[in-house]
């Protein structure tokens, strides 16, 4: 009996050694939100969580975070993890590698910013991480306002002088396009939160790669007219009263413009777009204006975007 019990009591002995030992074991960490408060507690805040791409990762577990240092949110690095990884895929070494470039960039961006702004350039902001260089303009992109601020830039980027080369991007936005809570830097939370509205925002823009230098004469023929700006799509808007009223003009059966639009911009010259409007010869009640599977046409204009008007107004056939 004495020895039921001595075994009884082993069993009890172990069961609560094995039930302490689990408790004590670290919670399994799935998050980078959790492995960052862990590593580095209370210096980091995560702004945005993504997906990385589903189909070459064969998985939803590859995941990237937008994080920010809390004593300044300005500072910015994208960490990439994984779940299905030891410790997520993370390491402080890479932490502290990727806030290592993150405070040097927000250093150069607050350089270039100052260069910039003694230089004559204003209604700016300025982005920088180990790519690029992302300068905002936020006034009216006349040819002629264009062409002066490539002067101050190739000026600023020639005071800048950084040893690591990288692309810059300068992009006009809307005058009145500028965010609230963008100031002087534009930091990494800002191309994921605020892409949609930058793309609605912008209206031109140009690049020049790491390998060359920036001048002011090579660029200035190079600005891209942004198709995808409400500005523009207002302009749509216009070119398909201009269209109804030619068509209305020129073809004598009954027809319909389709709710449709085409555009592109096959010429040489970037400031000239390419709009058609596809028509049936049906009249067509509003309803039915989006489910045609055939067209008889097209009403085809050229856009140019410096003088804002449509030329060319013609009929082409399907």
């Amino acid at each position: 009996m004495k020895m039921f019990f001595k075994i009884i009591i082993g069993i009890i002995g172990g069961l609560i050694l094995l039930i302490t030992m689990q408790c004590r074991k670290k919670t399994k960490i799935t998050h980078i939100k959790d492995w960052l408060e862990k590593e580095y507690p209370n210096r980091f805040d995560v702004l945005d969580n993504y997906t990385k791409d589903i189909v070459r990762n064969l998985s939803f577990s590859v995941k990237g975070s937008i994080v920010a240092e809390k004593s300044n949110p300005l500072i910015q690095a994208d960490l990439p993890w994984d779940k299905r990884q030891i410790e997520i895929g993370l390491s402080k070494t890479l932490v502290d590698d990727a806030f290592a470039n993150a405070h040097q960039a927000y250093k150069d961006a607050l350089l270039l910013y100052k260069l910039l702004k003694e230089n004559g350039l204003t209604e700016i902001a300025v982005g920088v991480d180990k790519r690029a260089v992302k300068v905002l303009i936020f006034a009216e992109p006349t040819p002629k306002q264009r062409q002066n601020s490539l002067v101050l830039l190739e000026k600023s980027f020639a005071e800048w002088q950084k040893e690591e080369a990288r692309n810059i991007e300068i992009y006009y936005l809307e005058p009145n396009g500028k965010d609230t809570s963008l100031n002087e830097i534009v930091p990494l939370i800002y191309w994921t939160n605020g892409y949609v509205e930058f793309q609605k925002n912008m209206l031109y823009w140009i690049a020049c790669y790491a390998t060359d230098t920036f001048s002011a004469k090579k660029l200035a023929h190079d600005w891209n007219y942004n198709t995808e700006s409400r500005r523009f799509m207002s302009s749509v808007e216009k070119a398909r009263e201009e269209a109804q009223k030619w068509a209305s003009e020129h073809i004598k059966r009954p027809f319909t413009l389709l709710n449709s639009t085409e555009f592109d911009q096959p010429y040489s010259d970037r400031h000239v777009v390419n709009i058609r409007f596809p028509f049936v010869y049906q009249l067509l009640k509003e309803e039915n204006k989006d489910s045609m599977k055939y067209v008889d046409g097209y009403i085809s204009m050229d856009y140019h975007v410096e003088e804002k008007v449509f030329k060319q107004i013609k009929l082409v056939k399907e």
